[in-house]
């Protein structure tokens, strides 16, 4: 793999530079093959007492930051998905530094090292975030981000400056103006999906369409509360029989390349087989098994994308009444949150249900219960028994 470096003093005046096709750096940065070398040029730093960055360029520090493990154990890596996130965001932030540098505002006084990181100063971040907010969506077709969308972005920036600044790759903190981002809870998409309309989903897959992939997908993603990625990734041998509990379960690989496992009920079992059945797919448990557990019509794995889009495609034409009045459509996410949602009602405590969705922490799964926790809190409750009762 060739690292180019950013290179200010051409990038500046020009638009037609290595940088403008960021997909493709970032397929080329997936390859982790250049690491052993990149970590060599630490170590022969460490030896001569200098920086361990010190002989780096803007492309090898952005590509070891994504893929260097902080933890000793290799599973809690950043997963593959992740990383390709990382690097498309901070790929883009270079990319849009260096092409809009004018729109922007970053007026470079001097360059330094033909490093663009190294060159920056902390106005010209706070310049970017604003227009990273007003401006870079138009470029994308839309009006506005999210502000889930903008915090996630700030967030790995922010990550990553720090990191250099921290490592003394660059030697100012080009954080210290970044306007902090956080999502309000009123901000978020609302994603509450409760028993009853899952049934009705389910029911018209199952009865009405007779669809039994889109029925099995919508009853593996609901009953488990895995991720849309982790659903994609699943694998026939990781589906097993537990002769002692009496019960199936699904083992995968989670969030941080964490191994879960959940229990598969009968039924959803059941709802598998069928799956595929109609795929023309053996039905056999068997640990050699490496095929994508409910594939797409080409037996291959189904992409994260395609799979969210398929499920909100699908759920839209049924024209169920209450779709109407949903502001936000039902992705493969929104099982996931019906998932709490719908243990909370069942009595599940927000522990049982942190534990159950792999969350590392309970305040994630209370964002998830949020609405129904907030109205299961409301005074109107202890009006059951007293002067108002007859009117409520």
């Amino acid at each position: 793999m060739k690292i180019i470096m950013f290179d200010v003093r051409l990038s500046l005046n020009t638009k037609d530079n290595e940088l403008t096709n960021v997909s493709s750096l970032t397929r080329v940065f997936m390859d982790t093959s250049q690491l052993p070398e990149l970590i060599q040029k630490m170590d022969n730093s460490e030896k001569e007492n200098r920086l361990l960055f010190e002989d780096f360029t803007d492309h090898e520090i952005l590509y070891y930051y994504v893929h260097y493990n902080k933890n000793r154990d290799r599973e809690k890596s950043r997963a593959p998905g992740t990383k390709k996130e990382y690097l498309r965001e901070l790929l883009k932030f270079a990319h849009n530094i260096v092409s809009y540098a004018s729109t922007i505002g970053v007026d470079i006084n001097q360059v330094h090292d033909h490093s663009l990181f190294k060159s920056l100063s902390p106005r010209h971040i706070a310049r970017y975030q604003i227009w990273m907010e007003k401006e870079e969506p138009l470029l994308n077709n839309k009006i506005s981000y999210s502000s889930s969308t903008l915090a996630r972005k700030n967030t790995i920036i922010k990550s990553f400056l720090d990191y250099l600044y921290k490592n003394k790759y660059i030697s100012v903190n080009l954080t210290e103006r970044m306007k902090s981002s956080t999502v309000n809870d009123y901000e978020r998409p609302n994603r509450d999906l409760g028993p009853g309309e899952v049934i009705q989903i389910l029911d018209y897959f199952y009865n009405e369409e007779r669809h039994p992939i889109m029925a099995g997908l919508i009853h593996v993603l609901v009953t488990t509360g895995i991720r849309n990625s982790e659903l994609c990734n699943a694998k026939m041998k990781d589906l097993k029989y537990d002769s002692i509990a009496a019960s199936y379960t699904l083992s995968f690989r989670a969030k941080g390349n964490i191994q879960r496992i959940v229990p598969i009920k009968n039924k959803v079992y059941r709802s598998i087989v069928e799956y595929r059945k109609a795929r023309g797919l053996d039905t056999v448990l068997s640990s050699n098994d490496s095929s994508p557990l409910l594939p797409n019509a080409y037996g291959n794995a189904y992409t994260r994308s395609y799979l969210s889009k398929y499920i909100k495609a699908s759920i839209l034409r049924t024209n169920l009444s209450f779709l109407e009045n949903r502001e936000n459509p039902i992705t493969p996410h929104t099982f996931r949150h019906a998932f709490a949602v719908i243990s909370y009602q069942s009595g599940a405590d927000i522990y049982t249900i942190q534990k159950s969705l792999g969350h590392e922490s309970y305040r994630t799964t209370a964002i998830y219960l949020q609405k129904i926790l907030d109205l299961n809190q409301n005074a109107i409750y202890s009006w059951d028994q007293g002067a108002m009762k007859k009117y409520v």
